[in-house]
């Protein structure tokens, strides 16, 4: 839980603050500008106008994480989630996907989305297939969900996947074909795409997931390109003899 603090000056101890949230869940206060609320947060806007408690205490609290909110706040100013000291990666741009949604801000859920979709990265793809679900993005979380059984032995180091909650590591389990069965190197560097999606753009010893249709693909382009060897050994072979 994070406090905004509107920048007026209040006596602390003062009338209502019997109920704020105990200090050891509150991150350091970011003090803003109360016109840029106003004019660029609707919701602010039309909590300020009811005279509610944030009205009168002069400050404000969301149960977003610190980075979030200072990405949030740093939108508000600038107009921009683009990579900076105040938003440095692409799970923070997947918070501020869920603060779009939940305030129904379009510009601000049309960048976000801009930027998710076109930089997806392994350390941030599962968090993007959480916080795409709880923002109800469908699209970007079936992309990152491909992106993620694509780079499966990558991904599931990282200290997004693991931090991910038991029931959001179930259902991104099953996010896979029924079919589906875990591939090597090897056979990433043969297949083109599962379900749409590119593959076998690294090499290394850490696999995905493949599709029993992707696995087909696969048996039959191999079995071309044997052909294509034997033939191509076969008229070499002629050459030298004539």
């Amino acid at each position: 839980m994070h406090d905004i603090d509107e920048g007026l000056n209040r006596p602390e101890g003062g009338p209502g603050d019997d109920d704020l949230p105990p200090e050891e869940v509150l991150g350091p206060p970011i003090r803003v500008h109360k016109l840029i609320l106003l004019s660029r947060w609707p919701h602010f806007a039309t909590l300020y106008s009811a005279r509610m408690v944030e009205f009168h205490k002069n400050r404000m609290y969301l149960p977003e994480p610190y980075t979030v909110v200072r990405a949030f706040l740093y939108y508000l100013y600038t107009d921009s989630v683009a990579t900076s000291l105040y938003c440095p990666n692409l799970s923070t741009g997947a918070g501020l996907l869920v603060m779009a949604s939940l305030y129904d801000l379009k510009r601000l859920r049309a960048l976000a989305l801009n930027r998710l979709f076109s930089k997806l990265d392994v350390e941030s793809a599962a968090v993007i297939w959480e916080r795409a679900g709880v923002a109800g993005e469908e699209g970007l979380r079936k992309k990152a969900a491909g992106f993620v059984l694509t780079y499966w032995g990558r991904i599931v180091r990282t200290m997004g996947f693991r931090r991910l909650s038991r029931r959001s590591l179930m259902e991104l389990c099953e996010e896979v074909d029924v079919e589906g069965h875990i591939m090597g190197s090897e056979e990433l560097g043969v297949v083109g795409a599962v379900d749409g999606g590119i593959v076998g753009v690294y090499q290394g010893d850490l696999g995905g997931f493949m599709t029993e249709e992707a696995r087909m693909r696969a048996k039959r382009r191999r079995y071309v390109d044997d052909l294509e060897e034997l033939e191509t050994g076969e008229a070499d072979e002629d050459e030298e003899m004539s």
